[in-house]
């Protein structure tokens, strides 16, 4: 009997090691201001170490359209907000956690003037060892429409799918960072989430800006 009593208490520490480990994986994404990211609502994505907003724009010169993604470089200045959803629609999740299956949509109150036939979800261009990360998903294709988000840092984070990380690399439009799929970690993007609400409230100047440009390419 007292031989089993040290078996018992090994497999009883393993379970609760692996229930904090799985309680461990499963962290609560947080905004800017510590509060959790919600389900649904609207909030501006915000690049850590390179200071811009995320606007869309064209992959390359012969094709606008589907728009990618790119980060300029004008720091303090919002592009346009995003909502989360969960990529299971029947599940009960209203705040987003980094175990999270999520669809990421642009939200913008100025109508786009080009690619309107196009959703404004992301998803994985699968044309290249490095994707590009584009506009036009479908919430009911999580192979290339669902993402994660990975903690790395206090309130900083970084987007993943299919187990590798969304990042930058210098692309077509006036050689600025677009996002991408990518194993270099030296390319991942760290971003933070801001909240719409407050004083920001309205469309930003930079997406006006941006849109604007596409109209005139």
């Amino acid at each position: 009997m007292s031989s089993l009593f040290p078996l018992v208490s090994f497999h009883i520490t393993l379970l609760l090691a692996a229930f904090v480990c799985i309680q461990g994986q499963q962290t609560t994404v947080k905004d800017v201001d510590g509060n959790p990211v919600l389900i649904g609502k609207q909030y501006f994505i915000q690049p850590v170490s390179a200071g811009g907003p995320l606007v869309p724009t064209p992959l390359s010169i012969s094709s606008l359209c589907p728009l990618g993604i790119t980060l300029i470089p004008l720091p303090f200045v919002w592009g346009p907000p995003v909502t989360f959803a969960n990529g299971w629609s029947a599940s009960p999740k209203t705040i987003v956690d980094t175990s999270s299956d999520i669809t990421i949509q642009f939200k913008s109150n100025t109508a786009w003037p080009v690619c309107n036939e196009f959703s404004k979800f992301w998803k994985v261009n699968d044309s290249s060892s490095e994707p590009a990360i584009v506009i036009g998903g479908n919430p009911s294709r999580p192979e290339e429409s669902w993402f994660r988000i990975r903690s790395a840092g206090v309130n900083i984070y970084e987007f993943s799918s299919s187990a590798k990380s969304i990042g930058t690399a210098p692309r077509f439009w006036f050689g600025l960072p677009q996002l991408i799929l990518t194993n270099d970690n030296a390319k991942t993007l760290f971003v933070t989430f801001k909240k719409l609400g407050g004083a920001i409230t309205s469309t930003p100047r930079i997406e006006k800006l941006g849109l604007r440009t596409l109209a005139v390419n």
